[in-house]
């Protein structure tokens, strides 16, 4: 048999894709809807498909996110995302999954299924592919693809997809094997080997949306978690800045402010340069604002102690930190001299860590690199050295930010590509 389109991948954008290739084969050019078989085929080496998505957004799968600008994804290729997604991809990723049975519910622009259950996206895309007649073959792995020559239909292209249990032949590929990342749920490089063969440049592949590791001794912080600013410093140029939850575990900055930035973060330091993580512990204040309530309460409250004057400030978990890097003893408040002030105000403003290492691909979100997106059409994501290959979701190079972006990729790219299938 020669299938129409085989998928490698049965993660979300594998999953939209063959969706989407089944329609476009099932609507014929008549216009007239096909009860037949569309001949597509998802093969995916886990025991069932969609697993990651599982574990998304906390088993509540953040589907997508209103808020968008041009931070919002990483790629070497900069601008690459932004041919693909826009201002209104969240809206058409929210009707994609409303078709489907799934209505989205608002949180301050980030969107999840009104049910808040991952499995609900799941169990909708599975019922799709039945209803569809799509052949799917899991606990099943591809292991390489060649483009061959149909002798018996004029020397028509084809694929020839081997797996580790057969072989198959077909008119479209899509490979959407997904990255490194999570391999207890299903990551692997599979897809960064294939598309190699087939002369595919790759991006060098690291973990993303992962904690970073400091060189100071931060075990004192240890189970920290308060508000917080974060900027990016590489050789000493900024990079970016995020706000929200800072974490501290061990010797790692962790949270989605750091996650934010560890994309960048973790790709400069391979390649060697000085990386370092500034953290603010009181966005709202000015550094003088915070200078004058410490000089405040050397007359207010002077017999307090410098830890407790913090501690009005700070989560008590930093307090010691602070004051340590300060160089400031505790004792009663009215002793600190104006510049000890001044002193402890710029080291809550501007914590600095130097970034030594990161967390792994076992918990890493997604990783950095993949296919060179130079090398793809951002209209249908078919690959400019072989017609006929597709190639989605986090395969490319490309990786979002935390709240939906990358599983806002991953449909939007199979989506693409689905429709994208040459019939």
């Amino acid at each position: 048999m020669i299938y129409n389109a085989i998928i490698a991948g049965g993660g979300a954008s594998g999953i939209v894709a063959a969706i989407k290739a089944a329609e476009k084969i099932k609507q014929n050019t008549s216009g007239k809807q096909s009860n037949e078989a569309p001949g597509v085929l998802i093969i995916d080496k886990n025991k069932k498909l969609g697993r990651k998505l599982y574990a998304t957004g906390n088993g509540r799968c953040n589907i997508s996110n209103a808020h968008f600008d041009i931070s919002c994804y990483n790629s070497s290729q900069e601008f690459f995302p932004y041919e693909i997604i826009n201002n209104d991809s969240y809206r058409r990723v929210n009707d994609f999954f409303f078709e489907l049975g799934v209505p989205s519910t608002d949180t301050n622009g980030y969107f999840y299924p009104m049910s808040l259950q991952a499995s609900t996206v799941v169990w909708s895309l599975s019922d799709r592919i039945k209803s569809l007649g799509i052949e799917v073959r899991l606990k099943e792995e591809v292991t390489g693809i060649t483009g061959i020559k149909n002798v018996s239909i004029d020397g028509e292209n084809l694929f020839k997809v081997t797996t580790d249990k057969g072989t198959y032949q077909c008119r479209n590929l899509i490979i959407s094997t997904g990255g490194s990342s999570y391999e207890s749920l299903g990551g692997s490089d599979t897809g960064y080997k294939l598309l190699e063969t087939t002369g595919h440049r790759m991006v060098p592949v690291y973990p993303a949306l992962c904690k970073l590791k400091c060189s100071r001794n931060i075990s004192g912080m240890n189970g920290l978690r308060t508000a917080a600013e974060a900027r990016l410093t590489v050789d000493d140029i900024e990079y970016g800045h995020e706000q929200g939850e800072l974490q501290i575990s061990g010797e790692y900055l962790s949270g989605i402010m750091i996650f934010n930035l560890s994309s960048q973060a973790v790709r400069c330091l391979h390649e060697g340069h000085r990386v370092k993580i500034y953290i603010s512990l009181v966005p709202e204040l000015t550094e003088e604002e915070i200078k004058k309530i410490i000089i405040n309460s050397k007359s207010a409250n002077g017999d307090r102690t410098v830890f407790a004057c913090l501690n009005g400030m700070l989560n008590e978990r930093a307090v010691q930190y602070v004051m340590d890097i300060a160089g400031v003893e505790n004792r009663p408040v009215k002793n600190i001299t104006d510049k000890e002030a001044a002193d402890l105000a710029h080291t809550i403003k501007n914590l600095e860590f130097d970034i030594t290492g990161h967390g792994d691909y076992s918990e890493a979100q997604v990783v950095s690199g993949g296919a060179d997106t130079s090398y793809f059409s951002p209209v249908t994501m078919e690959s400019k050295l072989l017609d006929g290959l597709f190639v989605t979701g986090e395969a490319l190079d490309v990786d979002g930010i935390c709240g939906g972006y990358n599983i806002t990729w991953a449909v939007i790219t199979g989506m693409a590509a689905g429709e994208g299938i040459h019939i």
